[in-house]
């Protein structure tokens, strides 16, 4: 080309080694489809609050990429290989296969927090949340969705989300979608944390809601966990009245 002796252009006349040194350029950069989907694939599994299997995990990144059918399932199975001694397979709830996580919790925090990965971890945490939230309109019934109703919620408060996280744990608790009264006390529960984003009368009345949801489906192992944010609450409201009369309803109370 630079002699003259033939033109980018011509394309039919370009050498066969050619295209061989451009697949290796770009193998060398890259710039494969498994290597672009790794580090959020990566920080998936750092951000699921319990084992996630390969469907699942499909099932979330299709939120954000074009990952449907046999060619995503493809690439999520091979980044898991890709990514295996970073990761351990262990029973997911709410299903018959096992899914993944990292295989300590110093890996977990450090893919969370490594600057290297803070674009993948700003768009999975949304995604994490935004799934969590339209999981009341959707009529999907895999893998994802039994995560989801367990750590939904969860998602939801992370990111500030607080009245959505308490409007997704009142539709779980209402409905009947095979969780065990343990699993459903737990799901009670995660609006309680990290209320503090909130401004004072917000925090206020979403404590007394998340309390109230709490204490509907506390069992004896788990009020006590409670104790503290009852404490709070009753010191920080004037009018007590409504939620010692439920407190005095509970028989394990």
């Amino acid at each position: 080309v630079v002699r003259g002796a033939i033109r980018v252009s011509d394309e039919s006349s370009l050498p066969e080694g050619l295209v061989a040194y451009y697949d290796e350029l770009v193998r060398r950069l890259g710039l494969g489809d498994l290597e672009w989907m790794l580090p959020f694939l990566a920080t998936t599994v750092a951000w699921g609050e319990s084992p996630m299997t390969e469907e699942g995990l499909q099932e979330l990144l299709c939120r954000r990429f074009p990952l449907q059918g046999k060619r995503g399932s493809d690439l999520v199975g091979t980044g898991i290989e890709r990514l295996g001694a970073m990761l351990r397979r262990i029973p997911a709830a709410g299903v018959r296969v096992r899914g993944v996580a990292p295989y300590h919790d110093t890996l977990r925090h450090h893919l969370r927090t490594t600057p290297a990965l803070a674009v993948a971890t700003e768009l999975v945490r949304h995604t994490f949340a935004d799934a969590s939230a339209a999981i009341r309109e959707s009529d999907e019934r895999g893998h994802l969705r039994q995560y989801l109703l367990r750590h939904g919620a969860g998602h939801l408060v992370d990111m500030g989300r607080h009245v959505e996280a308490l409007d997704v744990v009142e539709w779980i608790l209402e409905g009947d979608h095979g969780l065990d009264n343990d699993t459903l006390e737990s799901v009670a529960r995660e609006p309680l944390i990290s209320l503090g984003g909130c401004d004072d009368t917000a925090r206020s009345k979403l404590s007394k809601r998340a309390l109230q949801l709490s204490i509907s489906r506390a069992n004896e192992h788990s009020y006590i966990r409670l104790l503290p944010a009852l404490q709070r609450l009753l010191r920080a409201e004037g009018d007590t009245e409504s939620m010692l009369e439920q407190l005095v309803e509970n028989e394990i109370w």
